[in-house]
């Protein structure tokens, strides 16, 4: 195993590196399956409110018209595919391989006697912490995956791919702006790291004190799930407000603050509207993390290395 300190349990643990590396690549992979979702939850999202209402269907009758229109690769997997790689790479590797470690450290913190002692309320703040850093420094990414997939199927399209906005964005509305939605991102990222981690960790530790499950495949699939659940109900209204300020500026709406658009948003179509694209969510990061847990586990075994948040 590699050296990389212990666990408060007295346990060897790899590298945070090797464990970023690890499960950023089995993320980044598993986003070339999911992306179609994504971009469908996004356009979804920005879709005008009376056209989302008139479309018959609904969301699938929605992923109807793009097939129908666009074709399924151009109108819903190509977009943003790479930044979405990226992002997701970023994102996902750093917060779960810096998560055991924030745990830990909250754990000692406390006084904790190590895994005998872990508590759902520990396992949230360690997402919750390891979700922010996450995901601001892959904001960029974030917003270039966004902004890519909300101008999918416009007839003139302000960019070429991912390294064009890059420069567009900062030649034309400055440096700064690809920070763009960091704080409403964030909000989003910590509540999905949140739900997914202390989900995982906590269905895990429950199941395996309980003797319902031993460590396995079905086990990290289970988890999964229950991260997916939790993740996707916390995360929603956060992810609602990011794609509808990050694309604003692109669909000529202004807003002064992430607040500002959420305040509108709730003026204008009421409370559900930061649930809107809940299913899209659910149905996208349920089989990602699915896989994820099942991939990164298995990846573990094979490196040599315990169980994740053993």
């Amino acid at each position: 195993m590699a050296a990389g300190g212990t666990t408060v349990d007295g346990k060897p643990r790899e590298s945070i590196p090797a464990a970023i590396v690890m499960s950023g690549a089995v993320s980044a992979g598993i986003t070339v399956l999911t992306n179609p979702l994504d971009c469908l939850r996004v356009r979804w999202q920005v879709l005008p409110h009376a056209r989302a209402r008139e479309t018959a269907g609904g969301l699938v009758g929605f992923a109807r018209e793009i097939v129908a229109r666009e074709g399924f690769a151009a109108g819903l997997w190509r977009p943003g595919l790479g930044a979405n790689m990226l992002a997701v790479f970023n994102c996902t590797g750093i917060r779960i391989g810096i998560y055991p470690t924030v745990r830990d450290a909250l754990l000692a913190a406390t006084g904790s006697r190590g895994a005998a002692e872990r508590d759902g309320a520990t396992m949230a703040a360690a997402g919750l912490l390891s979700g922010a850093l996450s995901f601001f420094v892959a904001t960029p990414f974030f917003q270039a995956k966004t902004r890519l997939q909300a101008e999918a199927g416009a007839p003139r399209r302000a960019y070429r791919g991912m390294a064009h906005f890059f420069a567009s964005c900062a030649r034309n509305e400055g440096p700064a702006a690809l920070l763009r939605g960091a704080d409403a991102l964030v909000l989003r990222g910590s509540l999905l790291s949140m739900g997914h981690l202390a989900g995982y960790d906590g269905a895990k530790t429950w199941a395996k004190r309980r003797g319902v499950l031993s460590e396995g495949p079905v086990l990290h699939a289970s988890a999964s799930l229950a991260g997916a659940l939790l993740a996707a109900t916390l995360a929603s209204p956060g992810d609602r407000v990011m794609t509808e300020y990050q694309t604003a500026a692109d669909r000529r709406v202004s807003y002064r603050s992430a607040v500002h658009c959420a305040r509108a948003l709730a003026q204008t179509e009421g409370a559900l509207a930061f649930w809107r694209g809940w299913w899209p969510l659910f149905l996208r990061i349920g089989p990602t993390f699915a896989g994820f847990g099942v991939g990164y586990e298995a990846l573990r075994a094979l490196a040599g290395l315990d169980a994740f948040g053993s």
